[in-house]
């Protein structure tokens, strides 16, 4: 298949169908280095502050 003929969907319609299909975030191509670490650093604070929560309920 010729690259001139494939179908591309837009940015924003592929990142809504991936959240919408469960994933915690998106980053397009071409990776930026500092947008990929500040994304898992965020998505890292996240979880660490929903652990911290759950186990403060249980004390």
């Amino acid at each position: 298949m010729n690259c001139r003929h494939r179908r591309q969907l837009p940015l924003i319609q592929t990142e809504e169908k991936c959240l919408a299909a469960g994933l915690d975030d998106y980053i397009s191509k071409p990776i930026k280095l500092k947008l990929l670490f500040t994304t898992i650093q965020q998505l890292y604070s996240k979880k660490i502050n929903q652990k911290m929560a759950l186990l403060g309920s249980w004390g």
